[in-house]
């Protein structure tokens, strides 16, 4: 996977590629913004991820996101802080999942997110 240093070109390589739609998460759903069409989790797939911390330490995902059944490609940005707010479960069941395709054995990604990028803009 490709390393970035800011989130906006993150943004901008993911736009480059095709992810052109925006989604949200509603509750254990995504919502396709564009269509207003609510995915449930087994409608879409997170294909890669990336994380930045912000100056206030707060972790901003940026996620590439695939629905075949509605050929969707888009990008789901999530902010959140440890410390105030729990990440969605429909999200971290989908970058486990991720995770656990692109490593071989279960013990090298229990711990393991992501890489902590510090956001360079």
């Amino acid at each position: 996977m490709k390393i970035y240093l800011s989130a906006c070109k993150v943004i901008d390589d993911l736009h480059q590629r095709g992810f052109t739609d925006d989604f949200e998460v509603k509750e254990d759903a995504l919502l396709w913004v564009q269509n207003r069409i609510v995915l449930d989790p087994d409608q879409f797939s997170i294909i890669e991820c990336h994380r930045f911390l912000d100056a206030g330490g707060n972790r901003l995902i940026i996620s590439g996101v695939i629905s075949v059944c509605y050929e969707a490609k888009g990008i789901l940005i999530n902010r959140y802080s440890i410390l105030r707010n729990k990440f969605p479960s429909v999200i971290e069941k989908k970058i486990k999942k991720l995770l656990a395709n692109t490593c071989r054995d279960e013990s090298q990604y229990s711990s393991l997110i992501f890489i902590d990028y510090k956001d360079q803009k």
